[in-house]
């Protein structure tokens, strides 16, 4: 294994070096931390996305290695002065597990077998009057990539031309499960296809900054989402989904595939695919451009000379209620007014959804027109 002396400035590799002379010499000669990083940096030991863990009894290197090489590097304490040890280092383990490393969960509950209970989450808590902490901290523990509908990434390949990633969820997660619940056919919690395509959104976002390229006037269009098999959560269990995404920078486009799999990882279910495209929003901008007064006359038409077809949200919701049942933060509807003879319909929607760790990004209120040939947003 490479090591990156602070007494030499470099990385050594090669068998011998490190042995009682080297370590009296580092305990008097001159530490030159920053060259043993930059050089580890430059012969590729370490990168970007590289994890450090502090070992000791406060974190005081972690500090010197963001100044190093960069703010962006993730460092995580194991113990930290004034903080309870058992939270500190749950919280460190818990974002590398969220990162993707494989922890030994039975190896750092073995000590304390009798005093486990399960917590509706991927891991094992302590059953303590702290356990409800250690559970929040594990929860919300910051990763590379963590969000409702994206909680944890497994796998990661970055390139030039080709970029892999897989990312795995719980639908049973507290931030989670809402959405499941809120979306209800004749009974069943069903997988809604905009939950597919806040999840596409994400992972595209992600892999499109990770290639660390010009993201300035690019937007993303979700296209081609095909749904083979109805996801529908059940049990009270972890019960785990999981994306599959390949990005083709060559072709500006991203394939991800959606799937369910055992507590193990293995694969039970094929769920749905899409396709993530990356576009210039200026092509967006000019094509509504074009088309933005045609539809914006529609509007006006139908909001002042259709008043017999409009409906109000909660007979709205009533009539969808034959066929979905959406829950209250999913009723956004505020009106709908229907054009029966031309197939034309104009919906007002609010976005009911709070801000912070939702799926779904607020957005403040929309104007929907449909017709046969198309849907616009305004």
């Amino acid at each position: 294994m490479p090591y990156m002396s602070p007494l030499h400035g470099e990385v050594i590799s090669d068998k011998g070096i490190l042995g009682p002379s080297y370590l009296s010499r580092a305990r008097r000669e001159t530490v030159n931390f920053q060259a043993a990083l930059v050089a580890g940096r430059d012969a590729g030991t370490v990168k970007d996305e590289s994890i450090w863990v502090e070992i000791g009894a406060h974190p005081i290197c972690s500090k010197m290695i963001k100044a190093a090489l960069g703010s962006h590097i993730h460092a995580l304490p194991s113990l930290r002065r004034n903080e309870d040890a058992w939270k500190v280092l749950a919280k460190s383990l818990s974002s590398l597990y969220l990162a993707g490393l494989d922890i030994q969960w039975k190896e750092y509950h073995r000590d304390f077998k009798h005093a486990l209970r399960y917590s509706n989450d991927f891991c094992l808590t302590k059953g303590d009057e702290k356990s409800a902490a250690i559970s929040a901290a594990l929860v919300s523990a910051n990763s590379m990539l963590s969000t409702s509908s994206v909680q944890r990434v497994l796998e990661q390949q970055l390139g030039d031309e080709k970029s892999t990633l897989v990312i795995e969820s719980n639908l049973h997660h507290p931030s989670l499960s809402g959405v499941i619940q809120g979306h209800k056919v004749n009974g069943a919690s069903l997988c809604p296809s905009s939950l597919y395509a806040d999840i596409a959104l994400t992972v595209a976002d992600y892999l499109l900054q990770a290639a660390k390229t010009d993201t300035k006037g690019i937007g993303m269009d979700v296209s081609d989402m095909t749904v083979n098999k109805p996801l529908i959560a059940t049990g009270n269990g972890p019960q785990l989904v999981r994306a599959s995404a390949s990005a083709d920078w060559n072709a500006r486009r991203v394939l991800i595939d959606f799937y369910s799999v055992t507590g193990d990882g293995n694969k039970t279910a094929n769920h749905a695919n899409c396709t993530v495209d990356f576009e210039n929003t200026d092509g967006w901008l000019k094509e509504w451009r074009r088309n933005a007064y045609l539809i914006r006359s529609r509007i006006d038409s139908l909001e002042q000379g259709v008043e017999q077809g409009q409906v109000k949200r909660g007979l709205a919701y009533k009539l969808f209620g034959a066929l979905v049942d959406y829950g209250q933060c999913y009723q956004g509807m505020q009106e709908v007014t229907l054009d029966s003879a031309q197939l034309d319909a104009l919906c007002k929607y609010q976005n009911l959804l709070a801000s912070g760790r939702n799926c779904f990004s607020p957005v403040a209120f929309w104007k929907i027109h449909v017709t046969r040939r198309r849907s616009s947003f305004t």
